[in-house]
């Protein structure tokens, strides 16, 4: 997937000649830095719309691991995307999340996991899960040892009855 959070350059718009009609670097330069700027503003504000309009997803839906794709699409909701601009603005919701995902030790605002239980969750709204802890007692304590039962020897006979012959006999104590 090619990242669409890009800033696209044409060079042409931006060059500024001297009066020798030579390069004018500085210049140029000056230029180029105010429209990476501009665009860094822009991508800053979007990435602020982008983690509210998914907190809000997981306000109205707290502890669950969403879909990616369900996660983009309700944040879009919230966001008021026009039909022309919806593929796009999903796709960088969905980097969004990517780019903030991670493990909760590393400090990112949401985990993702694949398979049955998974998708996108909110670390602040996942509990943290302790280790089992064994009490110092039981785990000290002694154990028993397993009783064992001799076998019959391999000559004497073994004696079988089958099940007609088991009900008698427990008729007949009856």
């Amino acid at each position: 997937m090619a990242n669409t959070n890009t800033f696209d350059f044409d060079g042409s718009g931006f060059l500024v000649r001297g009066a020798d009609g030579a390069i004018d670097q500085t210049a140029t330069l000056a230029k180029v830095g105010e429209a990476l700027v501009a665009f860094a503003a822009l991508d800053a504000n979007q990435s602020s719309d982008f983690a509210k309009a998914i907190d809000a997803v997981f306000d109205a839906h707290p502890g669950v691991r969403i879909p990616l794709p369900a996660l983009a699409n309700e944040a879009m909701k919230s966001l008021n995307v026009d039909v022309m601009n919806y593929q796009v603005i999903s796709e960088r919701v969905q980097t969004f999340v990517r780019n903030n995902s991670g493990d909760r030790e590393t400090g990112r605002k949401y985990g993702m996991s694949k398979g049955k239980g998974g998708g996108v969750g909110r670390w602040s709204d996942i509990p943290v899960e302790k280790p089992a802890t064994t009490p110092v007692a039981a785990a000290t304590a002694p154990v028993a040892a397993p009783t064992v039962v001799p076998a019959a020897p391999a000559s004497a006979p073994v004696e079988t009855a089958s099940a007609g012959e088991t009900r008698r006999k427990q008729r007949a104590a009856s």
